[in-house]
């Protein structure tokens, strides 16, 4: 009986992870344009949504935006990101993803290598129940390498996280918690690169160690490739990697997102 449960429970996992690459294969991860000096907003956004029917009802709906404004002395960035998926088997309803993503951040140069940011972040996850994260941050970086096109940044900074968690909560320093802050140390690095005229690819590495637990860290680790189709459409692979060590069972520490698909641009060209 035990085992039939078990091949029941490993079923419905399998299906809906199905459901949710399916959907993630069909939608577009956000790409922001590459951002030309002009102040004007430039972006990219896609969605996709899978659904079956039949022994197994599932439906994942998958949604990425991202734009930004730059000038010789500012740029001004947001991205917003939606995933929801759930597959129904044998009359068992499940979720195999419910996670919303909102941000925004300021850079200011100080100088012609130097630059200060300060940002703002928010975050919702079921599966790691996460209620709600608040991330503020504010720090300084540098322009390692500026070109026309390649350019390569290292960062860091202090941010302030206010977590809220779904019941029961989880656990950090040995007790049970609904809220956690903390104050975290965070350094990090990103570059853009413009291999082809047709052709970007973008990576960004963050680590953040908190401040009030020892031996507390999380890191986020993005990368993505797009390939221009016509002046309104591109080509694009994602890769998202996110880490926590504080994350006990049945969270998994390390949480890794692919993505594929088609993204619309929108701006001027």
């Amino acid at each position: 009986m035990k085992t039939r449960r078990l091949e029941s429970a490993t079923r419905r996992a399998a299906l809906a992870a199905l459901s949710t690459v399916s959907a993630l294969a069909a939608s577009a991860p956000a790409f922001a344009e590459d951002p030309v000096p002009d102040g004007r907003w430039r972006g990219s956004g896609g969605a996709g949504l899978a659904f079956a029917s039949g022994n197994t009802r599932s439906t994942t709906f998958n949604a990425n935006l991202s734009a930004a404004a730059l000038t010789d002395s500012d740029k001004w960035s947001y991205y917003g990101q939606a995933l929801y998926g759930r597959a129904k088997v044998n009359g068992v309803t499940s979720t195999s993803a419910n996670l919303e993503k909102l941000g925004g951040r300021y850079d200011r140069n100080l100088t012609y290598e130097v630059y200060a940011f300060g940002g703002l972040d928010f975050e919702h996850d079921q599966i790691t129940f996460i209620d709600l994260r608040s991330v503020v941050s504010t720090g300084l970086g540098l322009h390692v390498v500026r070109t026309e096109h390649n350019t390569w940044d290292v960062f860091s900074g202090v941010t302030y996280k206010f977590d809220h968690y779904l019941q029961p909560g989880i656990v950090i320093a040995d007790a049970q918690r609904i809220y956690y802050t903390a104050p975290e140390f965070t350094v990090g690095e990103e570059s853009n690169h413009k291999l082809t005229e047709t052709t970007t690819f973008k990576q960004k590495f963050q680590a953040y160690e908190d401040l009030r637990s020892t031996g507390a860290y999380r890191a986020e680790f993005d990368a993505g490739l797009a390939v221009s189709m016509s002046r309104a459409l591109q080509l694009t692979v994602a890769l998202q990697d996110r880490y926590t060590s504080i994350a006990v069972s049945p969270v998994l520490k390390n949480d890794v997102l692919l993505t594929a698909g088609v993204a619309y641009k929108f701006g001027p060209q």
